[in-house]
């Protein structure tokens, strides 16, 4: 999993605010590895380099937190913005946030692996564990993700084998549309309009566009599952989390 060092800082949880991210670089307070980093664009690979605020491993600087939670509707998986927030937006991590037993620097450092986009539900991982969350949306490492998805029309075998050997859609990444070729991935209907799709990545709305392609609209959507982690064995109910360890998460990714 790539991320730029503002994009690392910010999900570290040891400073206050986006200008004290910036002012750490710009005074070259920052290393990856031996390399010091002054340019807060700099993107690079979490899993396998390490980083340092002022000689310090922040690996060593964090405990490390594992929550499951049944996303609702309605909710971001990002911190809100501050436009954002005069929209009257709204953040999974305000449901966290309410828990007395995670500290300030803990919260702070806490991001979902994945997201959900704010019209999708289910099943999410919160973590400030980096590499799992590269193990877990790195679609080298095949870990599945299950959605079960209601569509406003029926679908014929035709759309189902269409989708299933992959197609090119329109994405969207920072304001840029680019064409893009969707995985392999397996359906299962359960119903003339109501199937599981299972893929091995996640991309902004790619199960959402690849069904707008054949004509046809996702009414809803949940995840509920990711990898053997399944939902539907949790019991939590919608906007419900749980603490969890590393190993659990990691046994059933296998």
């Amino acid at each position: 999993m790539k991320l730029s060092i503002h994009q690392y800082l910010t999900r570290a949880g040891i400073f206050k605010s986006k200008k004290e991210v910036f002012d750490a670089i710009k005074n070259s307070q920052i290393k990856i590895d031996k390399e010091i980093i002054t340019n807060p664009n700099h993107y690079f690979n979490i899993s396998v380099h390490e980083v340092f605020y002022k000689n310090k491993s922040l690996s060593d600087i964090t405990e490390k937190v594992y929550i499951l939670l049944n996303k609702p509707l309605g909710y971001l998986c990002s911190k809100l913005t501050d436009e954002e927030k005069k929209l009257n937006k709204k953040s999974i991590f305000e449901i966290i946030n309410k828990d007395a037993t995670i500290d300030e620097k803990t919260k702070n450092s806490l991001f979902s692996v994945g997201r959900l986009d704010e019209d999708t539900s289910g099943l999410l991982i919160i973590t400030n564990d980096g590499k799992l969350s590269s193990r877990i949306t790195n679609p080298d490492h095949e870990v599945n993700k299950t959605y079960l998805v209601v569509l406003k029309n029926k679908l014929s075998q035709h759309d189902i084998h269409s989708i299933e050997m992959g197609m090119y859609i329109d994405l969207e990444e920072n304001g840029r549309i680019y064409k893009y070729k969707s995985k392999k991935c397996k359906i299962l209907p359960e119903t003339s309009n109501r199937i599981k799709i299972t893929v091995k990545e996640g991309k902004k709305r790619e199960i959402r566009r690849m069904f707008e392609k054949i004509g046809n609209q996702v009414l809803t959507l949940e995840r509920v599952s990711i990898g053997n982690l399944k939902l539907k064995d949790l019991n939590l109910k919608e906007s419900q989390y749980m603490f969890i360890e590393k190993k659990f998460i990691e046994q059933r990714l296998k």
